[in-house]
């Protein structure tokens, strides 16, 4: 029907968290949905919840996986999939307003965009919503203009401000269905599909519009707050990160390099923060090679040196002093990755 909206839920071993998801879609006042839920060879139980819910609303259809293949491939499994005029999305362990679909499918239809952004809020264990604390993380992606056009779009997800994530937005879906053909096709993806996927969609995408209302409930428990990644982990999300920013970067006019570097400045800055925390707890070997690998991978200190940087001097400071919090936890070996990777700085103007 012309006025449905897709909605993409994927799901890998959720159980404890599907039910609430899957109950605030069936109460959502926009009643013309079509729910796709994507199992991603789930083992706790999911995919018995999804079968469920398929069999008592006819607007629940599911696709499942015969092995686990990220986040990314859910996804893209799900728009291929979708038949609705837009498609938006709903992670598993998340909820969101009944309003939230009517409201941006409102907007999109009386302002004729093609992507449609609501703000949100952050549920912790004790379900109070609140503002999340961590700095420039979690700000709202198209302010302070409620409208952007164009080539605008991609600037502002480019800008280090804006959150990419899908899950606040709703996007028509022909155009969605025509941007994920640009993308890899084969790759596994568990972290930063997001910024692949909305990249791709900046492309095509003619108008967007912002609506300030927390509409979408980003659930994280609080254990996660001062989440420490594992060693291979932290790899895991160094290669998947290169791999969309490159996306990015490919795509780039450019007006628009200066906001790039912006945006892939703010991308090491939170791998240096996973890498800090790291290193806090686990041996000094690991956490060196931890850094060599983010040398190799960003340049290091090296992004100090940007030819375009568009943070200016009080922008390379508060990055440079990132680094270093994060060198104070292996000092023993501060003197050589200085020597190696920061020629030009001097160790009395540092401290």
């Amino acid at each position: 029907m012309a006025d449905t909206i897709s909605i993409i839920v994927p799901v890998y071993n959720w159980k404890q968290n599907l039910e609430a998801a899957l109950e605030c879609l069936i109460s959502q006042k926009h009643r013309e949905l079509e729910v796709i839920v994507v199992d991603d060879a789930s083992t706790d139980g999911s995919a018995d919840v999804i079968a469920e819910y398929v069999r008592k609303d006819n607007r629940f259809k599911s696709i499942s996986f015969p092995e686990n293949r990220g986040v990314y491939q859910a996804r893209l499994a799900g728009i291929r999939s979708a038949t609705g005029k837009f498609t938006g999305f709903l992670d598993a362990d998340d909820t969101c307003s009944e309003s939230m679909f009517a409201e941006m499918y409102r907007q999109a239809e009386t302002n004729d965009a093609d992507l449609v952004e609501c703000n949100f809020d952050v549920v912790s264990d004790d379900r109070i919503p609140r503002e999340y604390a961590r700095p420039r993380a979690y700000c709202k992606g198209f302010s302070p203009k409620p409208v952007l056009q164009g080539r605008e779009i991609f600037q502002s997800l480019l800008n280090p401000r804006s959150w990419h994530a899908v899950w606040n937005k709703l996007f028509r879906t022909d155009m969605l269905q025509s941007a994920v053909e640009l993308l890899p096709q084969t790759v596994r993806l568990d972290r930063c599909e997001d910024l692949l996927l909305c990249g791709a969609f900046c492309q095509f995408a003619r108008k967007a519009i912002y609506i300030p209302g927390k509409l979408y409930h980003y659930h994280r428990g609080d254990s996660s707050l001062t989440q420490v990644l594992s060693a291979e982990e932290i790899r895991a999300y160094i290669k998947d990160d290169i791999l969309a920013l490159g996306f990015c970067e490919q795509r780039l006019w450019e007006d628009e390099r200066e906001c790039f570097e912006a945006k892939k400045t703010a991308h090491i800055r939170a791998v240096l923060g996973y890498v800090r925390e790291y290193g806090r707890t686990n041996p000094s070997g690991e956490f060196r090679k931890l850094l060599d690998c983010v040398v190799e991978s960003y340049g290091g200190v090296a992004l100090l040196a940007l030819e375009c940087d568009p943070m200016g001097v009080s922008g390379k400071c508060t990055v440079f002093f990132h680094l270093m919090a994060v060198l104070k936890l292996c000092r023993k070996h501060m003197g050589a990755f200085l020597k190696k990777n920061g020629r030009g700085f001097r160790r009395k103007n540092i401290f």
